[in-house]
């Protein structure tokens, strides 16, 4: 499996922006990066995660990931 640096490098890619789609099955689950899997995110230099209980209009709009070498943006919208 390719590192995330790797795959930016090779896909000259700098910064992603990727839109979210959630259902009431993902809300009480930790949100993994797909890119980096990592399960803690940032918004507005807090960090995060999707905790249970936590409703889909309980979070924000949008959060960075935390892994520096990600630097993936997550767009959630409820469905």
């Amino acid at each position: 499996m390719k590192t995330v640096r790797k795959y930016q490098q090779e896909n000259k890619i700098e910064a992603r922006n990727i839109s979210v789609f959630l259902g009431k099955e993902v809300a009480g689950t930790k949100f993994f990066c797909p890119f980096c899997r990592n399960p803690i995110m940032v918004h507005q230099q807090r960090i995060i995660a999707i905790l249970p209980g936590m409703t889909v209009f309980s979070m924000p709009h949008s959060i960075k990931c935390s892994n520096k070498n990600c630097n993936t943006t997550y767009h959630f919208h409820s469905v």
